[in-house]
C-alpha cells in the first residue's frame, strides 16, 4: 500500500529542504530517489545526461543485490537437503 498524498508531499518537502546537502554526493540523491520510488510511489527521475560510469555502477550494484538474493535462496535449499 502506498502512503497517503500528505505523506508523499512531506517526503518531497524534506527532499527539497535538504537538497543542497544531498547534492554534495550524487549517491545520496540516487538513494533518496530510490526511497521515493519504493516507499512513496514517486517516479524515479531519469537524467539522460547522467554519467556512464554511474550507470555502470548502478547496474553492478543492482546485479549484486539480485545475486545475493539468489545465493540466499540456494543456501536455504542446501539447508533443506542436509540430513
Amino acid at each position: 500500500a502506498l502512503p497517503s498524498s500528505e505523506t508523499t508531499r512531506c517526503f518531497s518537502s524534506l527532499v527539497s529542504a535538504y537538497k543542497p546537502s544531498l547534492e554534495r554526493d550524487s549517491t545520496l540523491l540516487q538513494y533518496v530517489d530510490r526511497i521515493g520510488t519504493l516507499f512513496f510511489g514517486l517516479k524515479q527521475k531519469s537524467s539522460p545526461s547522467s554519467n556512464p560510469f554511474e550507470n555502470l555502477m548502478q547496474s553492478l550494484t543492482s546485479n549484486l543485490s539480485n545475486g545475493a538474493r539468489g545465493t540466499q535462496q540456494h543456501q536455504s535449499d542446501l539447508d533443506l537437503d542436509v540430513d
